[in-house]
């Protein structure tokens, strides 16, 4: 059973960065209720796509195949020609986010920096590129806090299978500084902060991603399994598209 998980862990890596994507995109439209810009969902999924599989490339050098290098090629080049279709300001802002995504590893080594840069990663890219915006207007859309919140509690579950590793490795993590039980409480917290976001927006779909994940919280044994939980986390912040699709947000 174990060599089953790690076999298809291995094979879809993108599984849960894509679903993620996905969701986030129905959310943002629906939420917003604004123009959708094809070039910048492109942008998008192919910003999560190449900053994922280069992730995966770094820290699983064992399985690395030419699969890998041919997505991550294919993604930079979807989202150049994507660029080209969007306005200067955001083409700035994924050149940024883009830098951040190549300097992660050095992120990780930091107190709690990689939670912070990847819930603001995915909620800045998330808001601004699915949909018309101009710049000065996305300081006030009223999912940002739930969403970063909530992206940032998936992010330190997340963070507990790697436990060991990390403290090898010499980073600190919240779960190397404060241990596991602190760190889940910490999740939960974020999760709920979340939720009350959420509603306040009339968001029941990301209200929903926040009491799964604070759930999941309370189960760490599940949550650190190296190819389990990361499913079962990736799997809340779905959450969102299905209760769209239903008609239920």
């Amino acid at each position: 059973m174990a060599n089953t998980l790690k076999r298809i862990g291995g094979g879809a890596w993108l599984a849960g960065p894509v679903a993620i994507c996905i969701s986030s995109v129905l959310l943002v439209i629906h939420a917003t209720a604004r123009p959708i810009t094809m070039a910048g969902v492109v942008l998008f999924a192919a910003g999560v796509i190449a900053a994922y599989s280069l992730d995966y490339w770094t820290d699983y050098p064992a399985r690395r195949t030419i699969l890998l290098p041919v997505v991550i090629g294919a993604a930079m080049l979807a989202g150049i020609g994507a660029a080209f279709w969007l306005p200067g300001w955001k083409i700035v802002l994924a050149f940024l986010l883009g830098v951040v995504s190549l300097a992660y590893r050095k992120w990780k080594k930091w107190p709690l920096a990689k939670t912070l840069m990847v819930a603001g990663a995915w909620t800045i890219a998330s808001v601004a590129f699915p949909i018309e915006w101009h710049a000065h207007e996305l300081l006030s859309v009223p999912l940002n806090i739930a969403m970063f919140a909530t992206f940032a509690s998936n992010a330190l579950l997340c963070d507990l299978k790697d436990g060991a590793a990390d403290a090898r490795a010499g980073v600190y993590s919240a779960v190397v500084l404060w241990g596991q039980p602190t760190t889940t409480v910490i999740a939960a917290v974020l999760a709920l902060t979340g939720v009350l976001a959420a509603l306040t927006a009339h968001r029941l779909g990301l209200a929903g991603a926040g009491l799964a994940l604070c759930l999941l919280a309370a189960f760490p044994r599940w949550v650190s399994q190296p190819v389990l939980g990361p499913a079962l986390v990736d799997a809340a912040l779905a959450l969102p598209a299905l209760f769209i699709l239903a008609g239920l947000a």
